[in-house]
């Protein structure tokens, strides 16, 4: 197996092949992997499409060929917008989460009917998915990213996780921005090296503010929006020592500002 598509609507990805081991990342429905090497047990070592690597369950993805797999992700054109969406002709597995990519293929009535890379058809809601990008009118600015990343607030937080049934702090970032159309490596550590840096003093909405091995999303008058394991899950906090819900670790730990969206 040189290449498969995910078949559920989220995908662990697993640092050894062992469901022990620490899960890495998560990969949504749809979306395309590469292998390499041979199958150890159940599990298959993957290469997501940005080069992060993990091990997955080879019994949760469907095999595809060569052209398929690089031709595929090129049709892409729309990417679920809201928590979860219902696939509405009842097919496995069911729903999909916030931020999966499909390639749909036409309008119909309330509907939008998506095509597989298996060539097989799903159908969803079209007010729960949006033009990847955003559509022509819409401007991206910091705080259209701050409205979206607002979708999660109350999700718990989750190491590796990137759904609104859990989200860590870079993950959250990630797809969040991705809704926009601005690809972010998944890890803090190489995140801290996308865009352009700005003084702290000088911050705006969507600024990415990274402290010792986290990453929030700046809101403006020193607030931000984080999925934090401190505090559970995707929080709003405090920088200004005066607030209640002022975080005088994450203040103290401040490391650095980029800005992403320009």
């Amino acid at each position: 197996m040189n290449y498969a598509y995910v078949t559920i609507n989220v995908l662990d990805m697993w640092a050894e092949p062992s469901f022990d081991s620490e899960r890495v990342n998560q990969v949504l429905f749809g979306e395309i992997l590469k292998f390499q090497g041979d199958a150890t047990g159940t599990f298959l070592s993957a290469i997501e499409a940005d080069g992060y690597q993990g091990w997955v369950d080879k019994r949760l993805v469907k095999e595809i060929d060569d052209n398929t797999a690089i031709g595929y992700p090129k049709r892409s054109t729309c990417r679920v917008n809201t928590a979860t969406a219902e696939i509405a002709d009842g097919a496995a597995p069911f729903f999909l989460y916030y931020g999966t990519k499909l390639v749909c293929i036409r309008d119909e009535a309330d509907n939008k009917l998506c095509q597989l890379p298996d060539g097989n058809e799903i159908k969803l809601k079209a007010n729960q998915v949006t033009r990847l990008g955003g559509t022509k009118d819409e401007r991206v600015d910091g705080l259209n990213v701050v409205g979206e990343a607002r979708k999660f607030l109350g999700v718990p937080y989750l190491w590796g996780g990137i759904t609104s049934a859990g989200v860590d702090c870079s993950g959250l970032v990630q797809i969040v921005f991705a809704r926009f159309g601005t690809r972010l490596p998944r890890d803090t550590k190489d995140q801290v090296n996308c865009g352009h840096p700005v003084d702290r003093t000088e911050t705006e909405p969507g600024d990415l503010l990274f402290f010792d091995r986290h990453v929030a999303i700046d809101m403006g008058d020193n607030m931000i929006i984080h999925a934090s394991r401190a505090e559970g899950g995707v929080r709003i906090s405090s920088l200004a020592e005066k607030d209640e819900n002022y975080r005088r670790d994450l203040d103290n730990k401040f490391a650095a500002a980029r800005r992403v969206i320009c």
